[in-house]
């Protein structure tokens, strides 16, 4: 056996959560962290929880605004497609084929553009109201209704809002990550110190029992021997499966999403015991623990999520 380092930051997180609360757990006169340790190792923690806080609250906050955006996306372009439509009408009823050049449509061939991504909004919003103005100003031009060009702009600026919205938390996402990122050399260097300091006092008795203290600390043990994990991820009230779920293995930060049938299988070496979270941007987070052993080599979880 031997002691697998946390390399996620919910595995770090994992880490010191566990020995602080085993380590406030013991009679003060009976802990055996150095006074250096149990400072530093209580600090980051603090730090660590804060951060992790922060990326999830970051995290939440562009899953919402990315629901949002794309549902005025929707909005916008049915606005743009409808105006077209109608115009594309009016120039053939009114024999006016020509005025659709100002709009950047090409007038041999009148199709409605590609609006499939989202950078296309704002570009064809401009156009359709530089276009509408330019007509507007010959001769005997009606200008379009139902919808009107006034009725695009809106649109096309409240998704631009909304765009604007996304962006910035894009950038507050990237930040929270960031910052966490810089802050992991200092947690592994404690969890390193701490788990040291674990096995020098449990050094004697037989690997078994060393292993069973270790564990009680937070420290996790991988073997030689593959295990795989199947994971199913389920709505708590209907037990529908839910596809898109990310699924990590905690101890040891090993990640997958599921499919279409609500699974995913995650092979590791962990043993001991293994801690399973899922997250859904519709749902709340959730987790599970199971009992490893080395002689069972499958396993399934199923893991519940609450609608949000």
């Amino acid at each position: 056996m031997t002691i697998f380092r946390p390399n996620s930051s919910r595995s770090r997180e994992l880490a010191l959560n566990k020995c602080i609360t085993k380590n406030n757990g013991i009679p003060i006169l009976e802990r055996f962290f150095t006074p250096t340790t149990t400072t530093r190792m209580n600090a980051q923690q603090v730090i660590v929880t804060d951060l992790n806080h922060n990326v999830a609250t970051a995290n939440s906050g562009l899953n919402t605004a990315t629901a949002t955006l794309n549902k005025e996306f929707l909005k916008v372009m049915l606005f743009i497609k409808d105006f077209l439509e109608g115009l594309f009408r009016l120039v053939k009823r009114t024999d006016t084929a020509t005025d659709l050049s100002l709009y950047h449509i090409a007038v041999s061939h009148p199709v409605l553009p590609k609006l499939d991504v989202q950078e296309a909004v704002a570009l064809w919003g401009g156009y359709l109201v530089t276009g509408e103005t330019d007509r507007m100003a010959l001769a005997g031009r009606v200008a379009m209704a139902n919808p009107a060009i006034a009725d695009v702009t809106t649109e096309v600026d409240d998704y631009a809002l909304k765009f604007g919205i996304q962006s910035g938390c894009k950038d507050v996402l990237i930040a929270a990550e960031i910052a966490r990122q810089e802050a992991n050399p200092a947690t592994d260097t404690i969890i390193k110190t701490m788990w040291n300091e674990v096995q020098v006092h449990f050094g004697e008795g037989t690997e078994e029992q060393k292993r069973t203290q270790g564990r009680l600390f937070g420290l996790v043990y991988v073997s030689k021997i593959k295990k795989t994990f199947n994971v199913i991820v389920v709505d708590n009230l209907t037990s529908a499966v839910l596809d898109a779920a990310l699924v990590e293995l905690i101890d040891t930060g090993k990640e997958g999403t599921t499919g279409p049938l609500g699974t995913v299988a995650i092979t590791s070496y962990v043993t001991d015991s293994a801690t399973f979270a899922a997250t859904h941007p519709d749902y709340l987070e959730n987790e599970a623990t199971i009992v490893v052993t080395e002689s069972t080599t499958e396993y399934t979880i199923t893991i519940r999520l609450t609608h949000v």
